[in-house]
């Protein structure tokens, strides 16, 4: 893969795909991982969502992502549709930034729906659906989240270590804040998304 559709496939891979941990739920904040790779291995999209506030994660890791490549955007160091998407987050007036952010959530729910009903992310089959230009880049292979350990807790609010791994493009670091709603465990953020994709732009340089 190219190095700027690799960061490209980073960048999106981060914010959607999540995670796999064998084995029955713990009681505490690593439920969230272990109920998310159920909705994943049993093609159940809906279960997936239960473990994973999509709304919330992205409204987070959009601003995140956009404002740490915004720079590669500028001088032209990025996919031509990336480096569009980036601009138009970090430089749009409220009405337009409104609009893209929809459309992007939109567009990344579609995908995230198909790769999982399609067993795609289980490496289980083949995810040809998302026909956006954006996911061009992102591997077909089986994504995880191989959870870490909790860092801290207060009440029902947590941070979790962990690690991604996209079988086809290496595995990455990951720290998660979690929170219990309605007596279940959610991911709520990627806390370190800005760390992610500086150290995926120094390995393609």
């Amino acid at each position: 893969m190219k190095p700027r559709l690799r960061i490209m496939a980073l960048c999106l891979a981060l914010l959607i795909f999540l995670p796999a941990w064998p084995g029955q739920a713990a009681q505490g904040p690593l439920d969230a991982l272990v109920l998310a790779q159920k909705g994943i291995e049993a093609r159940d999209p809906d279960l997936f969502q239960q473990a994973l506030d999509l709304n919330a994660v992205l409204a987070h890791g959009l601003d995140e992502a956009a404002n740490a490549l915004r720079g590669q955007a500028r001088n032209g160091n990025l996919d031509p549709v990336l480096a569009m998407t980036v601009l138009g987050l970090v430089d749009a007036s409220p009405q337009n930034r409104e609009f893209l952010e929809t459309l992007l959530v939109s567009e990344i729910t579609t995908f995230i729906n198909s790769g999982i009903s399609s067993g795609s992310f289980a490496g289980n089959g083949t995810n040809r659906s998302g026909a956006s230009p954006l996911f061009k880049g992102i591997s077909r292979e089986r994504k995880e989240i191989l959870p870490g350990k909790v860092l801290s807790r207060k009440g029902d609010r947590a941070t979790v270590s962990a690690t991604f791994r996209d079988h086809g493009a290496g595995s990455y670091p990951l720290r998660l804040a979690v929170e219990e709603v309605g007596g279940r465990w959610q991911i709520k953020r990627i806390l370190n998304v800005s760390e992610l994709i500086r150290e995926a732009l120094r390995h393609a340089r």
